[in-house]
């Protein structure tokens, strides 16, 4: 064995190499662009062409001009005839040689040897050493650029070589599939990540497919989709939204997922009272009320109840004679193309009939009935409460009784989790509402909170007994009562003399034990609220959301328990369930009652940002005047 320097002119490719599959021997681009910036790694194998003088391939030899040929190291030869060819080295140029000087039946031998022991890099090599030359300093253009490869094909190497290294090691030892692992990278969110390897892990191979994962992580979720196209790509990026690429998504649909998701329901938000408005001045009337869906009967839509503008134009809908604007809601649907359709309905079978009879809507008396409506001097508002929540959600007068008092225990635990964070909404919140008070004449069903300089409402007075057994099975229940035993046992709230105890107060506790007491007293204030007309407070839906108090946040202070669903017929409780077990809410109807509240009450527990209609807080879509602005947005706690 000999190494010499041969030019690059006098070098062929052997008739004795082995490798003699035209596409794997001559696909060298790649192999070119390495060899151009990086040089010529391994020298070339070669023998004397003298050798073949006397063998079948005498006249192979008899015809070239060279005087070796290439036994181990085609392809690197070839790439080296590109490069010669695009003049990006002398044709000239002396290449490093290992001459092997043996018989001719050792020539084959040898190159089925040096093809057989080489083995190809492993996926998962490729992806950790693109990785590692990115932390080294490398580009994704550059990286590219050297090894003759396309910046996509890069840019997802890099992607699955920076997977956690709970998910690599995975990969890396077989445990999962390289098509999982492509599915594990649709996201560079390393907590989401972690976040779906820790619900995924524990699960069968059968639940542990690439397509669950994408689901996990709302990649191509058809739902954000729809409203990404309602809003605009374009407004939606303009406000901050980001959008990440599914690198490996099979087709354009699937193409990725919406990372801010909190904001784009804000924009939609947004442009649904855009819409709506237009759609009250359009129609003439400023206080048609819009809800979710159309009304429901028997657990499907009353299309009974659809009323249908002239010539199917909605611009041409106006408000049936002799019926009150009460009588009528519209619901505004986005379809799947972005774009809106609105209907509109009688508000149910009574108030059609009430209507087509000539007689008057049903309303309740100027004085709310009990525990029913606010007085908050806004139109509309003392418009029988009770009787629009029995009818559009099953509940009777104790179930509102209980929704309301469970509202108000979620919006104390949004108060009490931002205090614990080290946050001052509750005592923002309970300073503002009681100097608003002091100087406006706004009533207390308005700033949704109590005055403490006045007696407090009769019709606010919780009915303990009937409310007591479903707030008693809530998780925000139990935290709110730990921190109110806490508070009592405070120094400033035991010494005998008030002047000593307020001194220990002002002076000696601690200013994060004095957010969460004004917390607590801003939690005590607090009136009770449904999300229905006549009941809902806007500023306690502002309060949630500067307590960035998600539907998935809330369900850490409550869930949905066979008691609750309890309150409900068992219409509604199949109705609620029936998006989240398709498949056996059908069998559900031969179920006794308590049997059902279990079912449903474990489907919807399953959803993890679900909460009842009547519980949830709404994201103000108006600008937020003066004094709202001074309260400061804060985080709330982890």
């Amino acid at each position: 064995m000999t190494l010499l320097a041969l030019p690059l002119d006098q070098l062929v490719v052997s008739p004795l190499n082995v490798r003699t599959n035209e596409e794997d021997a001559t696909s060298v681009d790649a192999l070119a662009a390495s060899i151009s910036a990086h040089g010529l790694l391994f020298p070339l194998v070669v023998h004397d062409l003298d050798l073949l003088i006397g063998s079948e391939f005498e006249e192979f030899a008899d015809r070239q001009d060279a005087t070796h040929g290439v036994l181990a190291g085609g392809r690197r030869l070839l790439a080296l005839r590109q490069l010669a060819a695009d003049s990006r080295i002398d044709p000239t140029e002396s290449i490093e040689c290992v001459v092997r000087d043996v018989p001719l039946e050792r020539i084959t031998e040898l190159s089925l040897s040096e093809n057989l022991l080489r083995r190809e890099l492993r996926p998962y090599e490729i992806h950790a050493a693109v990785a590692r030359a990115m932390k080294q300093g490398a580009t994704v253009e550059s990286f590219a650029s050297d090894c003759g490869q396309n910046v996509s094909w890069v840019r997802k190497q890099l992607r699955l070589g920076s997977l956690v290294p709970e998910i690599f090691d995975a990969l890396a030892t077989g445990r999962i599939s390289d098509e999982t692992a492509r599915a594990y990278a649709a996201t560079e969110d390393q907590a989401l990540q972690r976040e779906a390897w820790a619900y995924f892990k524990p699960l069968p191979d059968y639940q542990h497919t690439p397509a669950a994962i994408r689901v996990f992580y709302k990649v191509g979720d058809r739902e954000l989709e729809k409203q990404l196209q309602f809003v605009g790509d374009v407004v939606y990026r303009g406000r901050g939204g980001r959008f990440e690429l599914d690198l490996f998504a099979a087709g354009a649909r699937d193409r990725g997922r919406v990372v801010d998701e909190e904001l784009l329901r804000r924009l939609v938000a947004e442009k649904r009272a855009e819409v709506t408005n237009r759609i009250r001045a359009e129609v003439g009337e400023c206080d048609l009320q819009f809800q979710p869906a159309p009304p429901q009967y028997a657990g499907h839509t009353d299309y009974g109840l659809e009323i249908v503008p002239a010539g199917g134009d909605w611009t041409a809908f106006r408000i049936p004679r002799g019926a009150p604007i009460e009588a009528i809601v519209a619901v505004l649907k986005i379809e799947d193309d972005g774009d809106w359709d609105v209907r509109f309905w009688w508000a149910s079978r009574a108030a059609k009939g009430a209507a087509e009879k000539g007689k008057p809507m049903p309303a309740a008396p100027d004085t709310p009935l009990a525990g029913e409506a606010f007085d908050t001097g806004e139109p509309g508002a003392r418009r029988g409460a009770q009787a629009i929540v029995r009818d559009r959600h099953g509940f009777t007068k104790d179930g509102l009784q209980v929704v309301r008092s469970t509202r108000r225990m979620l919006l104390r635990s949004v108060l009490l989790a931002n205090a614990d964070g080290g946050g001052t909404l509750g005592r923002d919140y309970l300073v503002w509402a009681q100097l608003r008070r002091e100087f406006t004449a706004d009533r207390e069903g308005r700033i949704g909170m109590r005055f403490i300089a006045s007696e407090w409402s009769i019709h606010e007075e919780e009915p303990t007994e009937t409310v007591r057994p479903w707030l008693d099975e809530q998780a925000g229940t139990l935290k709110w009562e730990a921190d109110l035993a806490r508070c009592a046992q405070l120094p400033a709230f035991k010494i005998a003399e008030p002047e000593e105890a307020f001194a220990a107060y002002h002076l000696e506790l601690p200013e994060e034990e004095k957010n969460r007491c004004a917390a607590i007293a801003a939690g005590l204030a607090l009136l009770r609220s449904a999300a229905t007309e006549g009941l809902d407070v806007a500023v306690h839906d502002r309060i949630a959301e500067l307590g960035d108090a998600t539907d998935e946040q809330l369900r850490r202070f409550w869930k949905p328990t066979p008691a609750f669903l309890g309150l409900l017929p068992k219409m509604k409780r199949m109705e609620l369930a029936k998006p989240y077990a398709p498949r056996t809410v059908r069998d559900w109807a031969k179920l006794k009652d308590k049997p059902l509240s279990a079912a449903a009450a474990a489907a919807l527990d399953r959803q993890d940002e679900w909460l009842h209609p009547l519980l949830s807080f709404a994201r103000p879509s108006s600008p937020a005047t003066p004094i709202e602005q001074s309260i400061p947005a804060t985080e709330a706690a982890e």
